[in-house]
Parts: C-alpha cells; sequence; structure tokens
C-alpha cells in the first residue's frame, strides 16, 4: 500500500493560513484596489503584463509560439492534449496519440491547463513551455491564453509576492521549480519542536531557509553553486552566503569556519 499526503494546505487550517500570509506584504491596499478596478487590467493581463500603475515582481511569462497558442486556445480548464484538434499540425502530438492508442501512458498532464477549483499540479522546472506539464493559465473564459507568470509560479509554491527571484529567466524557473515550498518548510519546522540555528547546504533560492524562519529559526549561512540562486537568497533570506562546491576542501573548510564563526 502507498500512504500519499497531499499538502494543499501546507496542513494549516484556513485561518492560520490566512494569518500567516498576511504577515508578509505582498501588495499593498492601494495597488490591490487599482489592480481589481483598472479599466485596462484584463486586456494586460491577456499579455501576460500587469497593468501599468501596478508592479508585481517576476509577473511576466514568455510569448507563445503560434502554433502553442493554437493549442492553449482549444484546452478548457481542467482539459489537456487530447482537447487538441488533429487539425492543428504537430509531430510531437502525432506521437503522443500513438503511444496513447498503443497503451504505453495517458501523458494526461501534456498541456494540461489548470482549474480555478482544483489544486496545482507540481510546479516543475519547465513550467513556462505548455507541453511540459499542467501549467497553462485556468481563465479560459477571461481569454488567458498563455502559461503562468513567474510570480505565479512562485506564489503556487507558497513564495510572497515581495520575494523577488533574480537572474536569467532559465535561471528563475530552476529557482522556483526546484525550491521547496516555504510553507511546507515552515510546517517541517513546527514539527521539530524546538528552536535552532541552521547551516542551508544546497539553499537554492531559500524556500527552506524561508519556512524555517517564519517558524522562528535563525540561518547562518547559505551555500550553493549558482551565483544567481545566492544572488535571490541574499536578497530575501539572510546575507551570509558562500557560492561554491561542498564537495571542495576549501569550499567546505570555508563553510566549517563560517558557521563557527556566526555561533
Amino acid at each position: 500500500d502507498i500512504e500519499v499526503e497531499v499538502a494543499i494546505a501546507y496542513g494549516l487550517s484556513l485561518e492560520q493560513f490566512e494569518r500567516l500570509l498576511l504577515a508578509f506584504p505582498k501588495v499593498s491596499a492601494a495597488e490591490r484596489e487599482t489592480l481589481l478596478t483598472h479599466p485596462g487590467w484584463k486586456s494586460a493581463m491577456n499579455h501576460a503584463k500587469p497593468a501599468t500603475s501596478v508592479r508585481i515582481a517576476n509577473h511576466v511569462a514568455p510569448a507563445l509560439s503560434a502554433i502553442d497558442l493554437r493549442m492553449v486556445r482549444s484546452i478548457p480548464p481542467g482539459g489537456n492534449w487530447k482537447d487538441i484538434p488533429s487539425s492543428i499540425p504537430s509531430k510531437r502530438l502525432a506521437g503522443i496519440r500513438k503511444s496513447y492508442a498503443a497503451g504505453e501512458g495517458s501523458r494526461s498532464t501534456y498541456y494540461g491547463r489548470l482549474r480555478a477549483d482544483a489544486p496545482a499540479y507540481t510546479i516543475s522546472t519547465y513550467f513556462p513551455r505548455p507541453g511540459n506539464g499542467c501549467h497553462i493559465h485556468y481563465d479560459f473564459a477571461g481569454g488567458q491564453h498563455r502559461t503562468i507568470s513567474y510570480r505565479e509560479a512562485a506564489r503556487l509554491q507558497s513564495f510572497p509576492d515581495d520575494f523577488v527571484f533574480s537572474g536569467t529567466k532559465t535561471s528563475i524557473c530552476k529557482q522556483i521549480g526546484n525550491a521547496v515550498p516555504p510553507l511546507l518548510a515552515y510546517q517541517l519546522a513546527l514539527h521539530l519542536g524546538t528552536l535552532g540555528v541552521f547551516l542551508d547546504l544546497f539553499s537554492g533560492a531559500g524556500g527552506l531557509a524561508l519556512g524555517f524562519k517564519w517558524a522562528g529559526w535563525k540561518p547562518i549561512l547559505a551555500n550553493d553553486m549558482e551565483p544567481s540562486f545566492l544572488e535571490t537568497y541574499r536578497k530575501n533570506v539572510h546575507e551570509a552566503t558562500l557560492c561554491g562546491d561542498v564537495t571542495n576542501d576549501a569550499v567546505l573548510d570555508s563553510i566549517v569556519n563560517e558557521v563557527r564563526r556566526q555561533r
């Protein structure tokens, strides 16, 4: 038997979830009001850009190719590649249909569109690609024929809006897709039943560290091999970082010495 636990709300009650999110600033009340009432908002969102008077960091999505846009326009909320008409030419879809007919798997998330009333699927590092998972925006009726933006993916991973990702688009995709969701890390920290300090190896953007900070833990040092990951970490979590391969003796010695110094 396989036991499965879905972290839809990260173990939080609705009251706890709302209280925790409200503790971290996202969009101001004035910006939120503008966001909801601005006459050009829907048009702006159709192009994956916020209204000019509202600035939400990382809220951009790459433009789709003409073929991908035709495919996305044919997929309803909760739908996938099976909703794409065969009249749209695609060698990849032809191969998927062939393997599906042969009983080699349904590939149910390929070209998947999210549903507003259901949990999202796993956010991977390929979420800007409509054919690599269930990452198409749920708002079919509102004309959101695009993949989710970097910010929307980060929200699904439970990052607050004031957590700004640095680096290239590819790097940001990796930071978001490979992240430990901060709210999940928060629950893990609470279950430890104690407070302390921690060293964050293979830190990525800092999802694990952010959740532990929310729970009252103190970060000492973060280590990763990707400079852009650590730039994001420094801006949002803690300024003490060290870039390098932990299997390198010199890097390991530096980490040990820094931890000893800060403790």
